[in-house]
């Protein structure tokens, strides 16, 4: 990646993707993830597109919006606010990451990392994620009284306080 001056017409190296190494890919298993997690969501509709079969990905769109808005009903008849788990709206209405209040991420890569493991995942106490039965248990157990609930197990698609 190249940084060309519009004034000099200089070129200047920004990163260069050669040497840098790839880092793999890590998903959980689609059992194992949290209920609201796209590729765990949008499954049927991905499936359907992969077989160029619209009309089943149109279906199976319209079960995950449909399902979302029966939760949405329900919140509203219980009074139950949405609180979005990962982001928050600022003094100036834009919704924002919540984990850059305080002091925000440390500098430090590996401080970071440990940093941000432990608030997507509360309640582990080494600096690796969960193990994937724990993030599978975490979706249906009772949430800390310092975090959001996670979706319902009753409504699939829900946008829940895990969303976001």
């Amino acid at each position: 990646m190249e940084y060309k001056s519009l004034k000099s017409n200089d070129k200047r190296v920004l990163f260069d993707t050669t040497n840098q190494k790839v880092v793999e890919k890590f998903v959980y298993p689609e059992e194992e993830q949290e209920l609201n997690e796209s590729q765990r969501l949008w499954t049927k509709l991905t499936d359907a597109i992969h077989h160029k079969d619209m009309e089943a990905a149109t279906d199976a769109k319209s079960e995950v919006e449909n399902a979302q808005r029966e939760a949405a009903r329900k919140r509203e008849e219980t009074g139950v606010k949405h609180v979005p788990r990962f982001f928050e709206q600022n003094k100036a209405g834009q919704w924002v990451p919540k984990i850059l209040g305080g002091n925000g991420i440390p500098s430090n890569p590996e401080a970071a990392v440990k940093f941000v493991q432990g608030w997507i995942w509360p309640n582990q106490t080494s600096a690796q994620p969960p193990s994937p039965s724990k993030v599978a248990s975490k979706a249906q157990a009772p949430a800390p009284a310092s975090a959001p609930a996670p979706a319902s197990a009753g409504s699939p698609g829900a946008i829940s306080a895990t969303s976001s």
